[in-house]
C-alpha cells in the first residue's frame, strides 16, 4: 500500500493534477501516453508487491495500485465546488456524462496490478495460506452465482453508500449535499466491503465478483439521477450544490480506488469469519 501511495499517488500526481486547483481529477488530464504509463507502473507494483510482501504478496500486492488510486482521489477538489461554478443544468449533465465510463479505465489499472501479482506468482509460486487450507474446498460456482454476486454487490454498494457517505439530508432526505471526503472515501470502503463480506459468505466467491459493480455503479447512478428533468427538479426547489444521489458527489476514481480496497477486505473479512466459525466457535 505504501509503495502505491508513494510511486503514484505522490511521485505522479503531476500527471493527474488539474491546471485548475477547483479541477476534478479524472481521465481527461492524463494524455494516452500517460496513461499507458500508469497500467505499466500499476503492473510493476504488483510485481514488486508481491516479492515485498512475501509469503502473503498474493493476497497483498493488488492493494499498491488503488492504495495510489485513492491518494489521487483525496486529493481532488470535491464536486460541490464544481457545481458552484457551473450552475448551468446542461453544464452538469455534461460533466457526469463526460465521466460515466471512466471507471473503467481505473479499475483497469486496478487489474493491472493484479497482472503484476500473477506474473510474479509465476516466477516463484507462493504457499497456501493455513486458514484457506482449513476451509472446505467448493465446488465449481454456477454461473448464476456469478451474476447474482455483481447484482448483490451493486445493491448492498447503492443502499450503504446512501447511509455511510452522506452529509446533512435536505428536504427530507430527499436531497442530498456534499459529505465530506474523508466521510465519502470511508462510506465507500465500508459499502463495498460489506458486499464483498456478504457475497464470500454466502455464495463462496470471491472479490474478483464485487469488482465490476465498482465499474457500474457510477455509470447506472448518472444514467439514473443526471438525467435533465431530474436535475432541473433539483435545481428549482434544492440550493445549488445539492444533487438527488450520494453517488454523484463521488467520482469515478473514488469509487474503485476505495471500492477496491473495501471489497478485498471483505472478502477476507468473510473468509476469517468463517475460518472462526468452524473452527474456534466451538
Amino acid at each position: 500500500m505504501a509503495s502505491g501511495a508513494l510511486v503514484i499517488g505522490m511521485l505522479n500526481w503531476p500527471a493527474a493534477k488539474p491546471v485548475d486547483p477547483s479541477g476534478l481529477v479524472s481521465l481527461s488530464n492524463l494524455s494516452v501516453m500517460q496513461g499507458l504509463l500508469l497500467l505499466g507502473v500499476a503492473t510493476v507494483l504488483g510485481f514488486a508487491g508481491f516479492f515485498v510482501a512475501w509469503p502473503y504478496g498474493c493476497e497483498i500486492g493488488l492493494l499498491a495500485a488503488p492504495s495510489g488510486l485513492a491518494i489521487w482521489a483525496l486529493r481532488s477538489a470535491s464536486v460541490s465546488k464544481n457545481l458552484a461554478i457551473i450552475p448551468d443544468v446542461q453544464a452538469r449533465q455534461d460533466l457526469f456524462a463526460s465521466m460515466r465510463f471512466e471507471s473503467l479505465y481505473w479499475l483497469a489499472v486496478v487489474y493491472a496490478g493484479w497482472c503484476g501479482v500473477q506474473l510474479a506468482r509465476k516466477l516463484r509460486p507462493n504457499p497456501t495460506l493455513p486458514i484457506l487450507e482449513t476451509l472446505p474446498k467448493s465446488q465449481k460456482t454456477p454461473v448464476i452465482y456469478c451474476g447474482l454476486a455483481i447484482v448483490i454487490s451493486l445493491v448492498v454498494a447503492q443502499f450503504l453508500l446512501s447511509v455511510f457517505a452522506q452529509d446533512i439530508p435536505l428536504n427530507h432526505g430527499a436531497i442530498l449535499s456534499q459529505p465530506p471526503a474523508r466521510q465519502l472515501a470511508l462510506g465507500i470502503f465500508m459499502a463495498f466491503g460489506v458486499a464483498a463480506f456478504l457475497v464470500g459468505h454466502f455464495l463462496r466467491l470471491n472479490y474478483h465478483w464485487v469488482m465490476p459493480a465498482l465499474a457500474l455503479t457510477y455509470a447506472l447512478s448518472t444514467l439514473s439521477f443526471a438525467k435533465t428533468e431530474t436535475l432541473t427538479l433539483v435545481a428549482q426547489t434544492s440550493p445549488s450544490l445539492c444533487l438527488p444521489s450520494t453517488v454523484l458527489f463521488a467520482l469515478p476514481i473514488h469509487i474503485v480506488s476505495f471500492g477496491s480496497l473495501g471489497a478485498i477486505w471483505g472478502h477476507w473479512a468473510s473468509v476469517r469469519f468463517d475460518y472462526w466459525r468452524t473452527h474456534e466457535l466451538h
